[in-house]
C-alpha cells in the first residue's frame, strides 16, 4: 500500500470517528457550533460526491456503510 493510500485510509478513519463523535455529542446535548458546521460541511461534500458518482456507486457505498455499522 502506498503512502497516499495510507494517508487516504487514515483520513477516512479520522472523518468517520469525528462524525460518530459529533453525532454522539448531539445525542448527549453537548454539541458545539463548530462541530455542527464541520458535520454540515462533511454532509454537503458527501452529497456532492454522491451526485458525481451516480446511483450504482452510491448503492455500493451504502451497502458497505451498513455492513460496517453492524461490525462496530
Amino acid at each position: 500500500m502506498s503512502y497516499r493510500d495510507r494517508d487516504f485510509a487514515h483520513n477516512v478513519l479520522y472523518s468517520r470517528q469525528q462524525c460518530v463523535r459529533i453525532i454522539n455529542d448531539i445525542r448527549n446535548g453537548e454539541v458545539n457550533e463548530e462541530d455542527i458546521d464541520k458535520l454540515s460541511n462533511f454532509l454537503q461534500f458527501a452529497l456532492a460526491l454522491m451526485q458525481a458518482e451516480g446511483s450504482k456507486r452510491w448503492s455500493e457505498a451504502k451497502r458497505n456503510a451498513e455492513l460496517m455499522s453492524y461490525m462496530k
